[in-house]
Order: C-alpha cells, then sequence, then structure tokens
C-alpha cells in the first residue's frame, strides 16, 4: 500500500533552469508529500527506472530540469487524479515559451503503477512503455489543457542543440522546421538558427539508436561523429 499524497521525481541533466525548477517544486502552495533528484544519470531510462523503483506514495508527479511548475501544480494534479482505475498516467500541459505553445507534458503516475513498466533503452522510451501499459488494459488520459508550469525557458544554445537533434530523429520534424523558421522570423533570435542546424543534424544522422545519452549528445553538440 502507498502513502496517501504525492511525490516528485525530478530528472535533469544540469539543465540551466534547474535551479528555478528545484525553487518551484519546494515552494508549492500544497507541498509535494516527498521530492528526490536524479541527476545526471544516463541514459535517461537509467534515469527513470531508478526513480520509479521507489515511489512510497500513491501519485508521483514526474519532472524534467528543464521545466518550472506553478505553485499550484502539485494540489492540481493531485485533485485532478483522484479516480486511478485503468489508468498508466495522466498528461497536463506545460507552456514552452521557446516554441510558444502548450506542450506535452509533465505526467502523474500512480504509485502502484509506476514502476511496473520500466524504460527500454531506446530513442522513444516514453512511448514504448505506454505501449506495453496499453497492452495490459491501461490508459494514458491527456490533460493538455490543464497547463501545470513551463518547459524551456530561455535555453542556452547547447541545450537548444541537443533538444532539436534529438527531435530530428523523431516523426514530423519538418513540423518543427516550419516553427522555426517562423520564430526566427518573428523574433530574429539566433538560437532558433541552431535549433535548425540541430534538426537537420538530426534527420541526417549519426543515429543515437538509445534514449538520449548526457555524453553522447555532449560529444555530439561538440562535433563528434
Amino acid at each position: 500500500m502507498k502513502k496517501p499524497g504525492i511525490e516528485c521525481v525530478i530528472i535533469a541533466v544540469d539543465e540551466p533552469q534547474l535551479d528555478r525548477c528545484l525553487h518551484a517544486v519546494h515552494t508549492q502552495d500544497r507541498p509535494f508529500d516527498r521530492v528526490r533528484l536524479v541527476n545526471n544519470v544516463a541514459p535517461v531510462a537509467t534515469a527513470y527506472n531508478r526513480a520509479m523503483a521507489d515511489i512510497e506514495y500513491e501519485r508521483v508527479m514526474l519532472v524534467g530540469g528543464d521545466m518550472i511548475l506553478y505553485p499550484h501544480a502539485a494540489r492540481y494534479a493531485l485533485n485532478l487524479t483522484m479516480d486511478a482505475a485503468g489508468v498508466y498516467a495522466w498528461g497536463f500541459g506545460l507552456w514552452d515559451p521557446f516554441i510558444r505553445k502548450v506542450i506535452c507534458c509533465t505526467k502523474v503516475y500512480p504509485g502502484d503503477v509506476a514502476g511496473q513498466y520500466p524504460y527500454r533503452d531506446v530513442l522513444r522510451c516514453d512511448l514504448a512503455a505506454l505501449a506495453e501499459a496499453k497492452k495490459d488494459g491501461l490508459r494514458e488520459m491527456l490533460l493538455l489543457d490543464v497547463v501545470l508550469g513551463t518547459h524551456f525557458e530561455n535555453p542556452n544554445a547547447d541545450q537548444v542543440f541537443r533538444r532539436f537533434y534529438v527531435r530530428g530523429q523523431k516523426p514530423r520534424a519538418g513540423l518543427y522546421r516550419k516553427l522555426l523558421r517562423r520564430m526566427k522570423k518573428e523574433t530574429g533570435d539566433r538560437r532558433y538558427d541552431v535549433a535548425m542546424d540541430a534538426l537537420a543534424q538530426g534527420e541526417a544522422g549519426p543515429r543515437l539508436g538509445c534514449s538520449p545519452n548526457i555524453e553522447r549528445m555532449r560529444e555530439v553538440a561538440a562535433g563528434g561523429k
């Protein structure tokens, strides 16, 4: 039996937003019952599995180091996830100021489900785990109109490169290229040039073939093959 309440797991790689992320997590108007930081563990599948193997509470919110929660996030997340029957996870929206849209998502998991579907070391490890949960009759509930924080505020150039290199290896890269071109035209911000270059490099290779690895992405960002 899990304890009543909600805990927070932060998976990070020393993002520029991490200090603000931690401050937001620790200053919720309804405090998290437990907070843990898993920082600089690679690949991300290993970080996730390590965190989810030790859940104490009925709900766990997974937060990235580039996310900054609004003060009401824990309270809303707990109130909107009361009925967990048949649920693998709930996904709440995040406002992404870099691409100026609400994205998916920060997720909340039932505590007794969280560790049952470990991430495999594949590029889209979250979707692979969701697919396994669906085979068992569980579903993901997307509540993207409930926006609980921000994502990717004021990123540095290295962070932009890493994000969009990975994005380039996923479907729909062309849609992001159109969005990035529009953002560059509207703002003149040279980070959108970095993003478009990274997107193209991600499309062309070298293929990662695994969940994003910190050291591998640093090598790619430095021009490695």
